[in-house]
């Protein structure tokens, strides 16, 4: 499981990839993101099976004045989650936050 850390009132504050999942899929519920249109055509959701309703979630600099005060959330929990070789998204559908490959064709569970 992938861990962060976020500076918090000069405190350090660990967030685990289960807590990140979990954060993730709230203020994107919470917020109606991803904001941007975009769908990942024949990239299958391993928790439905649905296809096309697979969507990236957008870095925090690019949706910060949507984010407002949850934007150290959700920098942290995007931050636990996404590296080099993979990024954040969510299906559409079933509301789960996905592992997206760096090339954006393949979706798993960041439980892995």
């Amino acid at each position: 499981m992938v861990d962060n850390e976020e500076k918090t009132l000069g405190k350090r504050v660990r967030m685990d990839g289960e807590k990140a999942v979990e954060t993730l899929k709230e203020i994107a519920l919470d917020k109606g993101l991803p904001h941007t249109e975009y769908a990942l055509f024949g990239v299958r959701c391993p928790y439905c099976g649905k296809m096309d309703r697979i969507r990236p979630l957008e870095p925090p600099d690019e949706i910060e004045k949507i984010l407002g005060e949850d934007l150290k959330r959700y920098r942290a929990a995007w931050e636990a989650l996404t590296r080099r070789d993979c990024e954040a998204g969510i299906c559409w559908f079933c509301r789960q936050v996905l592992k997206l490959d760096e090339d954006m064709t393949v979706a798993g569970s960041f439980q892995e």
